[in-house]
């Protein structure tokens, strides 16, 4: 496999509007869900522990997304999330620009 070098790619602090393009999930350290998100063919991921309740990250990231969250109901984070355009903020760590998971919202 050959790989080519880029240009490193400046991610402005501030407010982005991108589609998700994807959902992931990973066990180690925590259990987390990751939102992978596309804008201005830049890839960033957005994590929030897997607990499922009204008041959890995930919770209240599927409220602004529209779904009632209810206690014992069942949900499908892929068919909830995936092509679903959306508004977050970025603020930079070092090289690295991170998505408050928190900003993470449908875009109206």
């Amino acid at each position: 496999m050959e790989l080519t070098c880029e240009a490193p790619r400046i991610i402005k602090d501030g407010s982005h509007e991108g589609v998700i393009i994807g959902v992931e999930y990973r066990e180690k350290p925590y259990k987390y869900m990751d939102l992978v998100i596309e804008f201005d063919k830049i890839k960033l991921k957005a994590g929030f522990p897997q607990t499922l309740m009204k008041e959890s990250k995930l919770g209240k990231l599927m409220e602004r997304f529209g779904v009632d969250v209810q206690e014992g109901m069942q949900y499908n984070p892929e068919k909830i999330f995936i092509g679903q355009k959306c508004k977050f903020t970025t603020v930079r760590e070092g090289k690295f620009a991170n998505i408050i998971s928190e900003s993470v919202k449908k875009e109206i």
